[in-house]
C-alpha cells in the first residue's frame, strides 16, 4: 500500500526519509552521508504546492520512499527523488508501484513534465525500473570524489575566487550564468538558482566561490558541509554546483573551472569535511576536478518523462 501525502518536515520523518535514502544506497558509488536537514532542504518546496512524498511502510517501519517536488511554473521541470527502498524490502515490487503511484499523481496535473535522476551506470535495477516504465535518458554526468585534505593539490590560480558576502544580491548573476550553462533548464529554474542554494540549511556564503566581474560572472561553486555525530560515515562535503561560463575560450575556462575546483576542495577541507563529492554535469566540470585530484568513480543518467500518461501504460 502505497501512502501519497503532503511532506510536512518534522524530526522523526526526516530522521526516517534519511535513513531508508542512505541505506538504499550504501555500497553504491552515489553512497553518501544523509542526514535529516538534507533531507529538509531537499524536500522544500520549489513553488507553492508542497512536496508530494510516497510512503511504504512495513508494520509501521518505513520501508520506502519516493518525493515529487512540484516546479514553481508550467514551463518548469518537476523533479522525482527516488524511488528508494530498503535493502530488506527489495524484490517485493515497491519501486515499480512507487512510480505507478507518482504517475498518477503527475497525470491529475496536466502539462508538467518531471525528470529524475542522477542514477549510477553501474546500478542496473535503477536506471532499468524507469527504462521499463517508458521513462528516457535526457543527460548524463559523472560521479567524483576526493579524500580530503588533497595532497600535492597544485598551487592557487591566477584566476581570482572569493566568496559570497553575507547578503549580497546575486540572484540576476547567477541566473545569467546558470541559463547560459544549462540551457535547457528553463528561464523560471535559472532564475531561482540562487534563492534554492540559499535556502538550503547547509548554505554557507563562504560556500559560495565566485569568478567574475561587475560585468557578471564567469564561473561559480557551491559547497555544502554536511556531518551528523549520529548519522554514520565521516563529514562531507557536497560540491552542489560548479559552473563555467560555455561562452568562454577553451584555456579561460579551463583556467576559471581549475580556480574554482580548487577553492572548493580547499572551502570542504576548511569546514572540516574527510571526503568531498560531486556530480559534474558543467562540460569543464570534469577536467577541472581531476585537476585537484577528484578522480571519477561512474557515470550517471537523468531520466524524463514528459507525459504520465506514457508511465502509467508502461508500468500498467
Amino acid at each position: 500500500m502505497i501512502e501519497t501525502v503532503d511532506y510536512r518536515p518534522s524530526y522523526e520523518l526526516d530522521a526516517d526519509l534519511a535513513d531508508v535514502a542512505y541505506a538504499a544506497v550504501r555500497g553504491w558509488p552515489d553512497q553518501q552521508l544523509i542526514t535529516p536537514a538534507a533531507v529538509r532542504s531537499r524536500l522544500r518546496p520549489t513553488g507553492t504546492a508542497a512536496t508530494t512524498l510516497l510512503l511504504a511502510r512495513d508494520g509501521g517501519r518505513l520501508v520506502a520512499a519516493a518525493a515529487m517536488l512540484w516546479p514553481a511554473t508550467l514551463e518548469a521541470m518537476g523533479q522525482l527523488i527516488g524511488p528508494l527502498v530498503h535493502p530488506s524490502a527489495r524484490g517485493a515490487g515497491l519501486g515499480t508501484a512507487m512510480l505507478r503511484a507518482a504517475a498518477s499523481v503527475a497525470a491529475a496535473r496536466p502539462g508538467i513534465a518531471f525528470t529524475a535522476g542522477p542514477i549510477p551506470e553501474s546500478r542496473p535495477v535503477g536506471w532499468g525500473l524507469f527504462d521499463k516504465a517508458g521513462w528516457q535518458p535526457v543527460q548524463t554526468g559523472h560521479l567524483y570524489t576526493a579524500t580530503l585534505p588533497v595532497v600535492d593539490q597544485p598551487p592557487p590560480s591566477d584566476v581570482p575566487v572569493r566568496p559570497a558576502q553575507p547578503g549580497e544580491y546575486l540572484n540576476q548573476a547567477v541566473a545569467d550564468l546558470v541559463a547560459h550553462a544549462y540551457p535547457r533548464c528553463g528561464h523560471a529554474d535559472a532564475r531561482d538558482t540562487f534563492t534554492r542554494w540559499t535556502t538550503d540549511e547547509r548554505y554557507r556564503p563562504d560556500g559560495l566561490l565566485l569568478t567574475g566581474d561587475e560585468h557578471g560572472l564567469s564561473g561559480a561553486a557551491l559547497v555544502y558541509p554536511q556531518s551528523d555525530e549520529d548519522a554514520p560515515g565521516p563529514a562531507e562535503a557536497v560540491i552542489a554546483d560548479l559552473i563555467v561560463d560555455p561562452r568562454l575560450d577553451g584555456a579561460t575556462a579551463a583556467a576559471v573551472g581549475a580556480a574554482l575546483a580548487g577553492a572548493a576542495v580547499r572551502a570542504g577541507a576548511s569546514f572540516g569535511a574527510a571526503v568531498a563529492r560531486t556530480v559534474a554535469r558543467c562540460p569543464h566540470a570534469g577536467a577541472a576536478l581531476a585537476s585537484v585530484g577528484f578522480r571519477r568513480v561512474d557515470q550517471v543518467r537523468y531520466y524524463g518523462c514528459p507525459n504520465a500518461l506514457s508511465v502509467l501504460s508502461a508500468v500498467g
